[in-house]
C-alpha cells in the first residue's frame, strides 16, 4: 500500500506533502451520490407538468464529450432552472440559484450548491443557441399536432408582426443593437427589433428573428421562410405588404393576406380585371422597377414574373363610439367561393391576437426589458422567453381541449399564476401525475376572460408616478458633481 511521506521538501521546508493528498474516496463517492440524487429528482419534474411539450430525450446529457461530466447544473437542470426564471415575477439569476438550493435541501443533500450565481451563469452559456431554437420548434410542433387532431383539415393561418425590446446599456449590447438616434449618448438603451410568426389556431409562436432598429421587418421575415410550410396562409399588416414578399411566398406555396400599404394605389372597379362582388376585385400588379434597396441583384429581380394576379378586398370596421375605418386587403387567395370576403375580414381582424401575444410576454411575464448584458446571452434569453410563453400556451391548449372551453377565452396571466403555484406539487408527488395534470388543466380553464365585444378603454394611467429627477447627463459626470459637493 502506498503511504504518503511525512517529511518536508528541501526547497519548501514548511510545505507538508500530506497536504497534496486527495480527498478520501468515500467522501468523493458521497458527493457523486448526492449529485446523482439531485439529478434523479431534479428540476426536470417540470417535464411531468409539461408532458408532451418536448421529446423525452430532448435534454439528455451526452455520454461523452462536453456536458457529460457529473455536475449539478446539467443541461436539463439548467434548462428548467432557466425556464422557471422566465416564468418568475423577479426573473433574476439569484432567485434561480436559490430555487436550485431549495431543491437540493428538499432532496436531503448535505452539501448544497453555493449561493453564488457564477456556476449557474456559466451553465446557461453552455446551452447552445441551435439547441434552444430546436426546442422552440419542437414545442410549437407539439401544439400544432394538437391543433391538427382537433381541426377539420383547415389550412394553418399564421400571423406575423414585429415589436421591440430594451436591454441593459453595455458597450457590447450597444454595438449589436444601437439605441434610437433621438436619445443622447450614454443616456439611452439598446433596442432590439423582433419579428415573430404566430399560429392563430394553436396559439404557438412558431418562429422569430431579431435585428437592430435599422433592419426592416420584411428582411427579418425573409429569414424565416424556411419555417413556413406549403399550404400556410400568412396574415400581415401594412409593413409586410410588398410585391417581392408576396411573389416569394407564392413560390413557396404560401398564400398571403396583407393590408394594402399606404403608399400603394387603390385599384378602382374600372381598372380591375374582374369584379367578384361588392368591394371584391381581381386585379393585376405589375412588377415594380428594380431598386438597389430591394437587396437582390437586378438579374434576380428580372427573373420574377412580369405581373402578379391578386385580389383586392375592401370592408368597413364599425365599432360604437369609434370612427369607421375602411380597410383594404390584398391577397393571393383568388377563389372567392372558398375564401369569401367575410372570411378574409374575420381572419384579418383575428390577426390582432399577435398584439395580445406581445402584451402577454411584456406585461404578464414581465419581459419588456431584457436583463442580460452580452449579445450572446440576450439571444439565449430571447429564445427562452419564447419557449416559456409557448409552454404556458401549451397548457392552455390542453385545458381548452380537456374542458371544452374556447382557447381565446382562457386567461394567460391566470394560467401563469397556476403554473407558478402548482409546479412544486410535481416534485415529490403523492398523487398520480395524471390526476395532478388534470387538476392543473381544470384550474387553468376555470378563469376565463369575459366576452366584451366592441370594448374601448383609454390607454392612460390614473396612478401618478413618483417624482424622480431624470438623468440628463452621463452617470459618471453626475457622480463627479456629487463628490465635489460632498468635498465642499
Amino acid at each position: 500500500m502506498l503511504k504518503y511521506r511525512t517529511n518536508t521538501t528541501p526547497l519548501f521546508p514548511d510545505f507538508h506533502l500530506a497536504t497534496l493528498r486527495r480527498k478520501p474516496r468515500s467522501s468523493q463517492q458521497k458527493r457523486l451520490q448526492e449529485i446523482k440524487l439531485l439529478q434523479s429528482k431534479r428540476l426536470e419534474h417540470l417535464a411531468g407538468l409539461l408532458h408532451g411539450f418536448l421529446p423525452d430525450d430532448a435534454l439528455a446529457s451526452p455520454e461523452s464529450g462536453p456536458g457529460s461530466r457529473e455536475r449539478i447544473y446539467t443541461k436539463a437542470n439548467t434548462f428548467y432552472g432557466f425556464l422557471q426564471q422566465v416564468w418568475s415575477a423577479d426573473g433574476s439569476c439569484q432567485e434561480a440559484v436559490h430555487r436550485i438550493i431549495e431543491q437540493a435541501q428538499d432532496q436531503g443533500m448535505k452539501q448544497i450548491p453555493s449561493t453564488s450565481t457564477s456556476a449557474y451563469v456559466q451553465a446557461r452559456k453552455r446551452l447552445e443557441l441551435e439547441e434552444l431554437r430546436d426546442l422552440l420548434y419542437q414545442g410549437a410542433g407539439a401544439m400544432e399536432l394538437n391543433r391538427e387532431k382537433n381541426s377539420a383539415g383547415e389550412r394553418p393561418w399564421i400571423a406575423v408582426d414585429g415589436t421591440g425590446f430594451s436591454m441593459p446599456d453595455t458597450p457590447a449590447n450597444q454595438a449589436e443593437w444601437p439605441q434610437p438616434t433621438n436619445q443622447k449618448k450614454d443616456l439611452g438603451f439598446p433596442v432590439l427589433k423582433a419579428v415573430a410568426t404566430f399560429s392563430l389556431n394553436s396559439g404557438a409562436i412558431l418562429d422569430a428573428e431579431i435585428g437592430n432598429l435599422y433592419d426592416h421587418e420584411m428582411s427579418l421575415l425573409r429569414r424565416m421562410y424556411d419555417g413556413l410550410s406549403k399550404g400556410d396562409i400568412l396574415l400581415g399588416d401594412r409593413g409586410f405588404c410588398g410585391w417581392q414578399n408576396m411573389v416569394e411566398l407564392k413560390e413557396l406555396g404560401v398564400d398571403s393576406v396583407m393590408r394594402l400599404h399606404a403608399m400603394r394605389k387603390i385599384v378602382s372597379t374600372k381598372q380591375a380585371e374582374k369584379r367578384l362582388g361588392p368591394g371584391d376585385l381581381l386585379i393585376k400588379q405589375r412588377r415594380p422597377f428594380w431598386q438597389a434597396k430591394t437587396g437582390i441583384a437586378k438579374s434576380e429581380w428580372n427573373a420574377f414574373p412580369d405581373e402578379l394576379m391578386l385580389r383586392q378586398v375592401t370592408f368597413k370596421v364599425e365599432a360604437p363610439g369609434c370612427r369607421t375605418q375602411v380597410v383594404h386587403l390584398v391577397t393571393t387567395l383568388l377563389d372567392a367561393d372558398e375564401y369569401p370576403k367575410e372570411k378574409l375580414m374575420e381572419m384579418y381582424l383575428r390577426r390582432w391576437r399577435i398584439e395580445v401575444v406581445f402584451k402577454d410576454i411584456k406585461c404578464s411575464m414581465g419581459w419588456e426589458l431584457l436583463r442580460c448584458k452580452s449579445p450572446e446571452m440576450v439571444r439565449r434569453e430571447f429564445l427562452m422567453m419564447l419557449i416559456g410563453y409557448n409552454a404556458i400556451r401549451f397548457l392552455q391548449q390542453n385545458a381548452s381541449i380537456a374542458e371544452e372551453v374556447p382557447l381565446e377565452r382562457i386567461s394567460f396571466k391566470s394560467a401563469l399564476q397556476v403554473v407558478r403555484i402548482w409546479e412544486k406539487r410535481f416534485r415529490n408527488p403523492t398523487e398520480p401525475l395524471g390526476w395532478l395534470r388534470e387538476t392543473v388543466l381544470c384550474q387553468i380553464a376555470g378563469v376565463q376572460v369575459p366576452e366584451r365585444p366592441n370594448r374601448a378603454e383609454p390607454r392612460a394611467r390614473k396612478r401618478r408616478f413618483k417624482k424622480t429627477r431624470l438623468m440628463t447627463e452621463p452617470r459618471m459626470k453626475l457622480r463627479a458633481k456629487l463628490l465635489r459637493n460632498q468635498a465642499a
